[in-house]
């Protein structure tokens, strides 16, 4: 389905995260997220090519970029160039929700085909397991998330 046209109530479980897409018009890609508390993020990576950036709907999120950790609290953004390092954990004792989008669009086919339906029984858990996770870090260089090396 084209990201612009996909249905508002569309949720998945990656990696222990909710998401869910929201629809877009322009040249760029825009998920909500809902991290729980203590939910490791993504390992640390950069998107080659690819603006991102974070809004903080409610709650607070730590993301650490080029090796810095920050928090970010409700109304808080931050924008990240291609290339910038980072990665991100809740760390609070409360979900957060925020916004994540991209620019050029693309990325939030990740999501969709890692990501386990959130009407499934037991999705939550099954974004953990180690086989998706295996599969992520076998396949996240197909949608420009290249894993930084130390």
């Amino acid at each position: 389905m084209n990201p612009a046209t996909q249905s508002q109530t569309e949720a998945y479980w990656v990696l222990g995260h909710r998401v869910r897409p929201l629809p877009t018009q322009g040249d760029y890609g825009l998920v909500e997220i809902l991290s729980l508390p203590d939910v490791p993020g993504p390992p640390p990576h950069v998107h080659e090519g690819v603006s991102e950036f974070f809004y903080i709907a409610e709650g607070s999120l730590d993301v650490q970029v080029d090796g810095t950790w920050q928090r970010l609290n409700a109304g808080d953004s931050l924008c990240l160039d291609p290339g910038q390092v980072h990665t991100l954990m809740n760390r609070s004792d409360a979900p957060c929700r925020w916004i994540t989008g991209w620019s050029p669009r693309g990325f939030e086919q990740f999501f969709a085909d890692m990501g386990v339906a959130a009407d499934e029984p037991g999705s939550q858990a099954a974004s953990v397991a180690p086989e998706r996770i295996q599969k992520v870090g076998a396949e996240c260089e197909r949608y420009g998330m290249i894993i930084a090396k130390d």
